[in-house]
Formats: structure tokens, sequence, C-alpha cells
């Protein structure tokens, strides 16, 4: 696609590498997905919200978790917005791995960062954790 538009002369943009990244992860291709993410900054392509979403999504399909928080960590660093789907993602990630000091984590900072999604950390807390208790502890506002 990308030598497509390089040969017709169009010049890849956030929206077409968002879409590729995307289409990677519903085809469960996370390495081709981060290899499209990291091809972002060598063409000279600002990554955004849908971008690092659709990055994140393709990591956690592929199992990824420790990639994910790496991804969530580098929109954290860059002043990108997180939303509710990059936010649910990282936390699915980590539930699916049993990662749950990690999540009680990733729920501390939603708790003190107000642009993370308030939804995300009620959908966390109304999990179970495999042994079958509540999480509890974290005051919903």
């Amino acid at each position: 696609l990308f030598c497509m538009m390089t040969r017709s002369k169009a010049e890849p943009n956030t929206i077409t590498f968002s879409a590729a990244i995307s289409a990677c992860e519903k085809c469960s291709k996370w390495e081709e997905a981060c290899c499209l993410f990291g091809m972002m900054a060598q063409c000279k392509v600002e990554s955004n919200t849908i971008t690092f979403s659709a990055a994140i999504k393709a990591c956690r399909k592929g199992g990824e978790w420790a990639t994910v928080l790496q991804l969530l960590s580098h929109m954290e660093q860059g002043k990108i917005e997180c939303d509710t789907i990059s936010t649910n993602a990282a936390i699915s990630a980590c539930e699916e791995e049993g990662k749950w000091e990690t999540i009680l984590q990733l729920l501390h900072e939603i708790s003190i960062r107000p642009t993370r999604s308030l939804l995300a950390q009620r959908a966390v807390i109304a999990r179970r954790t495999p042994c079958g208790k509540m999480l509890c502890g974290f005051a919903v506002n």
C-alpha cells in the first residue's frame, strides 16, 4: 500500500497509517502493526490517539502486554491523550496475563490523571480476579 502511494506521489499520513495498523489488528498481525507504527517516525508522520489505540489493540490481541504498556507510556510521554479504547485494551492485556498488580497500578494512574477514562476504571473495578474476588479499594467519583 505504501509503495503504491509513493509511486503515485501520495504521501502516507496519520490516517493511512492508522488504517493500516488497524487492519493489522483485525488480522492478528501485531508485529506488522508495530513495524508500521515504527515507520511513522521514519516517514516523519505524527502519531495520535487513534494510531496509538490501534497499535495497542493489535499488541493486546497478540498477547504482548509488555509492549502494550510501553505504547501507553509513550502516549503519556508524548502528551497524547489516553482514551477509553487504549486504556481498556491495556487493562485487558494485563488481565489476560494475570498481571493484577499492573492493573492496580494503572487504576492508580487513572485516579490521579483526569484525562484517563473513568469508564475504564469502572469497568475494571467490576471485573473479578481469577480467584473470584472483586477488585476493591478504589473510589469511583
